[in-house]
């Protein structure tokens, strides 16, 4: 199997979109993974699908690099598991980024990118790709649900989704989006959940990268 950074649209694209499954173990660990090689190669930044308000707390974190002030962001402090986003391996990413400016002197950023309190959700995807656009100024990584991350419209109950990969598609930025998905395996959504068959989805982004098995996140103590 090819390795991720293997993707060659990525060194040629200025806004990379990682669309996943929330709620794996495998795919944060994964890219981190990734980001440590790509931490040898340049400097870049990297959004997560987090509100603002955990913005402060992250910023001190990577600024001072106590494990308290990152134990405090609301994400990961609430008793609340949620959907995955605030597992304990996208905890370690991001403590993974420390070191990594640490170790090569990098100024990689972790940004959130997801709507705040008092938005309409009706108007998330394009709050999405609008603060994807003004947060953008290096290489940009940005790791969404597969289905903000797609680049074709797509249709839930009848409604008719424009995600932030086809709004950000329309623009002049370069980019691409690569759906991380496993074949098989299970998944933390609220609740225990099995993979399905995702392959008719596969066509929603510029590459699928496919790995055997996912298992279920982990949480913080």
């Amino acid at each position: 199997m090819k390795k991720l950074q293997d993707i060659p649209e990525i060194d040629l694209s200025n806004i990379i979109l990682f669309g996943e499954i929330h709620g794996t173990k495998e795919i944060p660990l994964l890219l981190s993974k990734f980001f440590n090689k790509r931490a040898e190669l340049e400097d870049f930044d990297i959004f997560l699908e987090y509100s603002p308000e955990n913005q402060p707390y992250i910023n001190y974190y990577l600024d001072r690099g106590e494990e308290r002030f990152l134990r405090s962001t609301p994400i990961f402090n609430s008793i609340d598991k949620s959907d995955g986003k605030n597992s304990k391996e996208y905890f370690n990413l991001i403590k993974n980024v420390y070191d990594l400016n640490i170790k090569f002197n990098r100024f990689i950023r972790v940004i959130c990118i997801d709507v705040k309190e008092g938005d309409n959700l009706l108007d998330r995807e394009r709050i999405l790709a609008d603060n994807i656009k003004s947060n953008h100024n290096k290489k940009t990584f940005v790791i969404l649900g597969n289905v903000h991350a797609s680049t074709v419209p797509l249709i839930f109950d009848n409604h008719k989704i424009i995600s932030a990969g086809c709004i950000l598609r329309k623009t002049e930025l370069k980019m691409v989006s690569i759906s991380i998905r496993p074949q098989r395996g299970k998944f933390f959504n609220i609740e225990e959940k099995k993979i399905e068959d995702y392959s008719e989805f596969d066509k929603h982004f510029d590459h699928v990268y496919i790995f055997e098995e996912s298992t279920y996140c982990s949480f913080l103590d």
